[in-house]
């Protein structure tokens, strides 16, 4: 089953999650398979280094895994050790920066230094990091937890009036009970809750991916349904995705109770595209052998309208 997906800012390099802890990563016509993580991986981000592509993975296993090309095939480095799950990790807007969280309400913030990036076998052993952590204060009553982290570059300034500082964006997260929160990185290069920002209660649970543009933030939430903030209109509206077009029966080995499993932005028409898996067959032979299932995949295109709800185009 696919868990979460990411893209590069050019569309020509795919980095897949799966239940079983496989990352995939395709470049037409490559396909390249990894068995990283123990369990199911949890989150993918991409981001820029001196020119070239790098992506970044979670998973429940507690590691933070960072993947680039080298000799015409992907190399990781895990930059993380954790003794409990990561439920997301992203680089910001400018990828001097790795915040990834967990589910004790902790963001972990890694700098990097590009300078000191050199593509190599030993390329992760040559870069400079300081950890550093951002304290979520909550209600006594709710329970810990950061489900969903991501990076936006300007958000409407009525709320928040501090423009994008050094190039890093706002960090958005998004708790395991649906609160949506907006931190800003200062001029002491620390991020802190935005002042005065507004109570947004994204969902009524555990969101499962979340993706941003412009002044939107999307996230896959329980019951198929995709929920799109406007933060210029303060307006929360739901999308709600086609189901699966096969049905379920004897001869099917799995199928996910929610098939939408990653969200992307296409610009400039700021078309959000929701990505769906349809249920898949096994037969006993490639059970028993372990051999990698055909996964049907489809996506379904939604601008919004004149009257501002989203449709599908």
């Amino acid at each position: 089953m696919l868990t979460c997906e990411a893209h590069d800012k050019s569309m020509t390099i795919t980095a897949s999650g799966f239940e079983n802890g496989r990352v995939q990563f395709t470049q037409k016509p490559f396909v390249y398979n990894y068995f990283a993580h123990v369990g199911v991986v949890t989150s993918i981000s991409f981001g820029i280094i001196n020119d070239h592509p790098y992506f970044i993975s979670t998973g429940v296993d507690g590691k933070l895994i960072l993947w680039y090309l080298f000799n015409k095939d992907w190399n990781s480095a895990i930059l993380q050790r954790s003794n409990v799950p990561l439920s997301s990790a992203a680089f910001s807007c400018d990828s001097s920066l790795i915040v990834y969280s967990n589910q004790r309400n902790r963001m972990i913030v890694i700098d990097i230094n590009k300078k000191s990036f050199e593509r190599n076998d030993h390329m992760y052993q040559n870069f400079t990091q300081r950890k550093r952590e951002i304290e979520i204060n909550q209600e006594s009553k709710e329970p810990p937890g950061i489900n969903q982290i991501t990076f936006v570059s300007n958000l409407p300034s009525k709320y928040y009036p501090k423009k994008c500082q050094n190039g890093v964006g706002y960090l958005v997260a998004i708790s395991s009970t649906g609160r949506l929160r907006v931190f800003e990185y200062d001029d002491s290069n620390n991020f802190s809750s935005v002042n005065g920002q507004p109570l947004i209660h994204f969902s009524n649970s555990f969101v499962k991916g979340i993706s941003a543009a412009d002044r939107y933030i999307a996230g896959i939430c329980f019951d198929n349904i995709v929920r799109v903030f406007d933060f210029k209109m303060m307006a929360l509206l739901e999308i709600r995705s086609p189901l699966p077009t096969e049905e379920t029966n004897n001869d099917v080995f799995f199928i996910n109770d929610n098939p939408i499993y990653s969200l992307y932005w296409k610009d400039p028409d700021m078309r959000l595209v929701i990505c769906t898996q349809e249920p898949y067959k096994t037969s006993p032979e490639e059970f028993i052998f372990y051999t990698i299932p055909r996964i049907v995949t489809k996506e379904y295109q939604y601008q919004k309208n004149t009257m501002g709800f989203w449709e599908k185009v």
